[in-house]
């Protein structure tokens, strides 16, 4: 196989015109790998921070575990079934006298839009 050079012939307008296209198309193909290779360098700096932030979180969990560590053991108390019906009747007593201090409240309120009222 030999290569053969063909050569086609163009008027002048077409052959600038394709000459145009030739550089419009080099111009895209380098835009094309300056980007590509700022992506690159992006993802790089990505992993990096990526890599910097996993370490500090490692050395936070470390720390915070030492200092959960330092604090003395709880003991855990089990509530009871009856227990807890004590904490419903104290909740439930609280409530009641909240709703009976209520119109008390009202009854205030309503005097002293009264008083403003009479002022105003």
């Amino acid at each position: 196989m030999t290569s053969e050079a063909r050569y086609l012939k163009l008027d002048y307008e077409k052959s600038i015109d394709a000459k145009k296209q030739i550089l419009g198309s080099e111009i895209s193909f380098i835009e094309l790998t300056r980007r590509i290779s700022s992506f690159r360098i992006l993802r790089r700096e990505e992993f990096d921070t990526k890599l910097k932030l996993k370490s500090c979180f490692h050395d936070f969990k470390t720390k915070l575990n030492s200092i959960h560590s330092s604090f003395p053991e709880q003991e855990r108390t089990i509530i009871t079934p009856k227990e807890k019906q004590q904490f419903k009747i104290i909740k439930t007593e609280k409530t009641e006298t909240i709703r009976r201090q209520l119109p008390d409240f009202q009854n205030d309120i309503e005097e002293i839009q009264a008083k403003l009222a009479r002022l105003g």
